[in-house]
């Protein structure tokens, strides 16, 4: 297992269970931020694998609640404008948190929570297309 910290598995088309089931294969789990030092240790990775969106581990709960994958709330945020949404511009939940590179006018502008769909690359090719990191975070 590697050592503690966020390690960048890969970076592709994924689902936000398919980047849970991955870092589980790999004894980790998606990323549980609760500070902006965590934030900017997991920003850093994101950079370094040239990433623009990755995978938090946090999902709403039957009562609409951000909680994390350990059962905890989540209560660290760093939403983008107009987030969280609660749905995608075709109706479709956004039950899932997402990390991304925002830009404006094409100027990168930071990175900022975006709730997301499951699946964004499957809806939406040619934004997120072989852009979504799965970074999984060790004890």
């Amino acid at each position: 297992m590697p050592e503690s910290g966020f390690k960048t598995l890969i970076v592709g088309d994924y689902s936000w269970e398919q980047a849970y089931e991955k870092c589980l294969e790999m004894g980790g789990i998606l990323p549980i931020i609760n500070s902006q030092e965590e934030l900017d240790a997991l920003i850093a990775e994101a950079e370094k694998a040239g990433a623009s969106f990755v995978w938090l581990g946090a999902k709403r709960d039957e009562n609409g609640e951000w909680i994390w994958i350990n059962g905890e709330p989540v209560e660290f945020f760093l939403w983008d404008v107009n987030e969280p949404s609660g749905t995608d511009l075709d109706g479709t939940l956004e039950n899932y948190l997402m990390l991304w590179k925002v830009s404006f006018d094409g100027r990168n502008t930071g990175w900022a929570y975006n709730d997301c769909r499951a699946n964004p690359a499957a809806y939406k090719p040619s934004r997120f297309k072989g852009k979504i990191a799965v970074i999984c975070q060790y004890q």
